[in-house]
């Protein structure tokens, strides 16, 4: 039994800065490849135009989608009608000579952002995510340049894609984050240890997509043999589909009893994790997506709930969700590093100079927009060594404890100048904004570190 579509759809507020969107939104990418060849572009501007006038007003799609040819598609779907809907889409993704690449380099993100303005044929993108995080730039540098293009008037809102929760922190200090988008499910829920409780603390909202278990849930082991694409997911191996199909037999059963579809429980599960949550379910059937809707009238208890999360519990899905995931998570990045404290940097392969480098760009684009003296320019150049020996021995020795004097934390035959000393721990100290109000740049210690003396910014 199927729950029909006969209400109105309700509306939230995604995040705190001001974008309210429709409950549930529409994810636009298998209407141009992915899950199979692009489909036909009258029936999919016909789709997203019916979801429109059905109160789903939250279109999400992206560069690589496609590629291109489905930012076009949506960019055709809404004229005349742009003023019904918010448009979501993402850039940092590439493909160079055949390879994946992601990039957050300001050319790059002002470049891309420049061009799906012109492919969507909009005069400013409501939400612009980073798509994947580029580990090898500090996130500072690209949110310095998506907090630009906002300023300009070519972005209003801007989101993270599949970030973790430092990440996130760090990229929501330079601006403020609308909107995190991650893969949760039934049987993807990784994201609710750290990324959502810390979405919650900053009152960002959150995006789940594949809800549907890239169609798992709606179609079960029959997923398997019409969509040859999710093969290469570990979880459709054949390996592991096999025990993993129970978890479609067990959603099955219980839709039952509830009165709608396996696929709708599963949204209902998803849209039941809180008003600060829009999931994305995609389709390119009318059919499916009037079931989703159906969705929203799917009510479930809190013994609902655990039934349904029981079924699909880590001890019991077989294998991660992506080889990618897997990798990311085992993986140390620099930010892995600059978090790894009191470990010696032997053991560690910990290099001083990228992690001051790191250092140094967020504090530059930081400083984006003060006046700096020619002698404030040679006060940070002159630091640069007092810096490499700070960051070696919090290192070697760990963060020191509150109240320690500078020239005690260094070796004796360090330059230990206490206001030298001073001045490289907390990187420039003290930076004088236009009211004359204190500012401060920390080297990522904690609050409690002590070392500073007044809170962080």
């Amino acid at each position: 039994m199927e729950k029909t579509t006969s209400l109105s759809i309700p509306r939230i507020k995604l995040g705190s800065q001001g974008l309210e969107v429709s409950r549930l939104g529409l994810g636009c990418m298998s209407m141009s490849g992915n899950y199979g060849p692009p489909k036909p572009e009258p029936e999919m501007i016909k789709l997203i135009r019916h979801a429109i006038y059905t109160g789903v007003t939250f279109l999400d799609t992206s560069d690589v989608y496609g590629p291109l040819i489905n930012e076009i598609l949506i960019g055709k779907a809404i004229k005349g009608i742009r003023e019904k809907v918010h448009v979501a889409t993402k850039f940092g993704i590439r493909f160079e000579d055949g390879r994946r690449g992601i990039c957050g380099e300001p050319a790059y993100v002002r470049a891309c952002c420049e061009a799906s303005l012109k492919r969507l044929d909009i005069d400013c993108i409501d939400l612009y995510y980073v798509h994947r995080i580029d580990t090898q730039l500090p996130i500072e540098v690209t949110m310095g340049e998506l907090k630009k293009l906002v300023e300009e008037g070519k972005v209003k809102y801007i989101g993270l894609s599949e970030a973790c929760a430092s990440t996130i922190r760090r990229a929501h200090a330079i601006h403020p984050i609308t909107a995190v988008q991650m893969e949760w499910s039934l049987w993807t829920r990784d994201l609710e240890e750290e990324v959502v409780p810390t979405c919650r603390e900053l009152g960002i909202g959150i995006v789940p997509y594949s809800p549907l278990g890239r169609g798992f849930f709606s179609a079960g082991q029959t997923v398997f043999f019409a969509l040859k694409y999710i093969a290469k997911f570990p979880r459709f191996k054949p390996e592991n589909f096999e025990h993993n199909k129970q978890v479609f037999e067990k959603l099955n059963l219980m839709a039952a009893r509830k009165g709608c579809t396996p696929s709708q429980l599963a949204l209902a599960w998803i849209l039941h994790q809180g008003d600060d949550v829009c999931p994305i379910p995609g389709t390119t059937k009318t059919k499916n997506f009037n079931a989703n809707v159906g969705a929203l009238s799917v009510i479930l208890t809190a013994e609902d709930m655990k039934e349904l999360e029981s079924y699909a519990s880590g001890d019991v899905v077989r294998d991660v969700r992506t080889r990618s995931h897997e990798a990311r998570k085992s993986k140390p990045t620099l930010e892995d590093e600059a978090q790894t404290r009191g470990t010696n940097s032997s053991s560690t392969g910990f290099n001083a100079t990228l992690v001051l480098e790191d250092l140094l760009i967020r504090l530059l684009t930081y400083l984006d927009g003060f006046p700096l003296s020619a002698l404030g320019v040679s006060l940070v150049l002159s630091m640069v060594p007092q810096l490499v020996l700070v960051f070696s021995y919090v290192y070697d020795h760990g963060i020191p404890s509150p109240g320690v004097q500078p020239s005690s934390m260094v070796p004796l035959h360090v330059d230990s100048q206490p206001a030298k000393l001073t001045i490289s721990l907390i990187v420039l100290g003290t930076v004088m904004s236009s009211n004359d109000q204190k500012r401060f740049i920390c080297l990522g210690l904690p609050k409690s570190c002590g070392v500073m003396g007044e809170e962080c910014l």
